[in-house]
């Protein structure tokens, strides 16, 4: 039983959602959306209880049974690895399909290790350390996310392959040490302050 300001009265938990930045553009939402959790002990790009997009990753596990995989709504899935050792069983009732790239995979997983299709067609690939790469959409356009040393450096909308339509770039500075600047067709290569 949840009451209409979030929180859940039977476990105390407290849940809300905030659009911090949207910025209009082809395919996948160019946007930060954060969701809080209040039972949720991680600390996300800000702070505790805290995910987003930036938050979205893979974790390896310990053994070689499966993958977890942390959505940007904070929700926690795990996937059980398959006898074929690249393919990953979804939680029951979770049409997502989840794998490992091999070698000859190039052309459906450029520079990413792990794509993960929802039942809607989108596709998130993520790179071997976990960070999310890209998101496409069933039209093919896309989501590119460039990271240094575990820092998101920006987001780029791509209507096709090899035009960006909007970015998103992340600068240092701000009290949780992101400040969402924006940049796109003809705009100079300095971003413009959200």
């Amino acid at each position: 039983m949840v009451c209409g300001c979030g929180v859940n009265l039977v476990t105390g938990n407290y849940f809300a959602s905030q659009l911090d930045v949207s910025v209009a553009s082809v395919g996948p939402k160019l946007e930060v959306e954060r969701s809080y959790n209040s039972l949720d002990p991680r600390v996300g790009f800000f702070g505790k209880g805290w995910s987003t997009l930036l938050d979205f990753r893979i974790d390896a596990l310990t053994t070689p049974t499966g993958m977890t995989v942390r959505r940007p709504d904070g929700r926690v899935e795990f996937y059980g690895r398959n006898s074929d050792g690249v393919s990953y069983e979804p939680p029951f009732r979770l049409g997502s399909k989840f794998r490992q790239c091999v070698a000859g995979d190039a052309p459906v997983c450029p520079g990413t290790n792990y794509p993960l299709t929802d039942p809607d067609g989108t596709t998130y690939q993520f790179q071997a350390n976990g960070l999310l790469a890209r998101v496409t959409d069933e039209f093919g356009h896309e989501l590119r996310l460039t990271w240094s040393g575990g820092t998101p450096v920006s987001i780029g909308s791509y209507a096709s392959p090899s035009l960006p339509d909007n970015q998103m770039r992340w600068a240092p500075g701000t009290q949780n040490g992101v400040r969402p600047q924006r940049c796109g067709p003809g705009r100079d290569r300095n971003p413009v302050r959200v």
